[in-house]
């Protein structure tokens, strides 16, 4: 009997909120479509955003076109196998990338924005507005000397500016890595379609130039440090086959034996400085191909070029949602309304 009378009760709300929904379809539609209205506002207001994407590949092996002379090279003994670590994975390379030193030296990159040649800071600093705020904060006007290059030689002043930046482009850029093929995809966005290319430009640039630098560093000492020994060695070679040619020229008068003896010892160091020499060039050359070998590169794949791709909300797609938002709240203040005069 209780069943019952719960079905039939449960009926006749149906029937109630059917029969209210038929009374309050134009008040359903009004809320729908104020709904509507407030979402196409919502998306137009909303400005255009431009996204630079681009793709490279760590590419720590050697280059395709050095790589048949290599193998040749080991060989021959001209060199041993590599060795030594493989190189950063394409993980650290993207944790590095957002980095003070990487993202501060792109900063201080200078570029034309807007028909304004200008650092990429004060670029960033003068479209968000914020040159004002940080003026008003220091009461005097940060610097950011042109020709600073290092992000970490700033002043206390600008050192605080540029630290505010990074942390703000450091959360703006989006990362992806493919553990499978190794490419790495690094995009941003902007407001502004040329501050957007060119800070992302400039950040791989960075990223690779510190890259290379870092992991070449031993081998690029030892090949200096043996291109200097090797000038000095053939420097004093010349001068002690010049000394010799000296002392021929003179035969042509009386040699006392001290000529001859100083003529022996100049064959004789001409001999060892030969030797050396012949040895430098070896090592030198022992050296290069090491340092080509363990260099690595940043291949890029696909780079933002202007236009640079439109991220903008779609009036209808933001119609249609807010518009059957509101329906559906209206609706569902409809039911708890009759819930709640049976109740009460």
């Amino acid at each position: 009997m209780e069943k019952e009378i719960d079905i039939r009760d449960v009926i006749i709300l149906i029937k109630k909120i059917i029969q209210l929904i038929k009374r309050k379809i134009v008040f359903l539609f009004i809320i729908g479509l104020l709904g509507g209205a407030l979402g196409y506002f919502y998306a137009y207001s909303v400005k255009t955003k431009y996204s630079a994407v681009i793709t490279f590949l760590d590419n720590e092996e050697s280059a395709t076109g050095i790589g048949a002379y290599l193998k040749m090279a080991k060989t021959l003994g001209v060199m041993g196998g590599r060795s030594g670590n493989a190189g950063k994975s394409a993980e650290q390379l993207l944790e590095i990338i957002e980095s003070k030193k990487i993202m501060g030296t792109a900063l201080l990159k200078e570029v034309t924005i807007d028909n304004k040649k200008d650092l990429l800071i004060r670029h960033f600093l003068r479209l968000l507005g914020l040159n004002e705020v940080y003026s008003a904060k220091f009461k005097c006007d940060y610097s950011f000397n042109k020709s600073s290059t290092d992000p970490f030689l700033l002043s206390d002043i600008d050192g605080f500016v540029m630290n505010k930046v990074c942390k703000i482009l450091a959360k703006t850029l989006v990362k992806d890595n493919s553990l499978e093929s190794g490419i790495i995809t690094v995009s941003y966005d902007n407001l502004n379609e040329e501050f957007a290319k060119y800070f992302l430009d400039e950040l791989i640039l960075s990223l690779e130039d510190f890259y290379v630098r870092n992991k070449i560093q031993r081998e690029q000492e030892m090949y200096d440090l043996l291109s200097n020994r090797l000038d000095s060695v053939k420097n004093e070679l010349e001068k002690t086959e010049n000394y010799l040619a000296q002392i021929k020229d003179s035969r042509h008068t009386v040699i006392k034996a001290t000529g001859h003896i100083d003529e022996l010892r100049g064959l004789r160091k001409q001999k060892i400085l030969t030797f050396m020499y012949l040895e430098g060039v070896k090592n030198l050359e022992m050296a290069r191909v090491s340092l080509l070998e363990k260099k690595p590169f940043i291949q890029i794949i696909d780079e933002p070029v202007f236009p640079l791709l439109e991220i903008k909300k779609s009036k209808k797609k933001y119609t249609v949602i807010f518009g059957v938002l509101f329906g559906v709240l209206g609706f569902s203040f409809l039911i708890i309304r009759i819930i709640w005069r049976k109740n009460s």
